[in-house]
């Protein structure tokens, strides 16, 4: 008996990226896979247009390559992930007092304001705009608040 595919409409638009869709999928959205240096990227074009899908992932291989020329990993590392692993794994060899203050301070402001975002994309303007934005707050923190929160993050 011969095997279904778990691919429709599965095409090779380069060598390294291919775009299909899923049997069974509910939408007939395309997804890709790209290949770059023996590792593979998969995700949703969230497009059932074939031409948008292929658009995308080739926008999608550009900046995967981009990323690991610049000796990036492939995939994104969200700032609150790293947060998350480090008041789960770092903090709890810290004082209490000193674990109370970091975790507040993550939780507080930092993951609100950096949460989603990669963290190889924050860049020391970045910083400097939380530190603008903290200094707007009302009340507005002390210059030893925003001391400890810089050294946090």
């Amino acid at each position: 008996m011969a095997q279904r595919s778990f691919y429709l409409d599965l095409e090779e638009i380069h060598p390294d990226i291919s775009i299909y869709r899923r049997a069974g999928g509910k939408r007939g959205r395309y997804s890709y896979r790209l290949t770059i240096g023996g590792d593979y990227l998969i995700r949703s074009a969230r497009t059932s247009d074939r031409d948008e899908a292929a658009a995308r992932a080739r926008e999608a291989y550009r900046h995967a390559r981009e990323r690991a020329q610049q000796g990036l990993p492939l995939r994104a590392v969200r700032f609150e992930a790293v947060a998350q692993h480090f008041l789960a794994e770092d903090v709890q060899g810290f004082v209490p007092g000193k674990r109370r203050k970091y975790q507040q301070v993550l939780r507080k402001h930092l993951v609100p304001y950096f949460g989603p975002r990669d963290i190889s994309d924050i860049k020391t303007n970045d910083v400097r705009a939380y530190t603008r934005a903290r200094r707007a707050a009302t009340p507005v923190p002390a210059a030893s608040t925003l001391n400890q929160e810089f050294s946090i993050l």
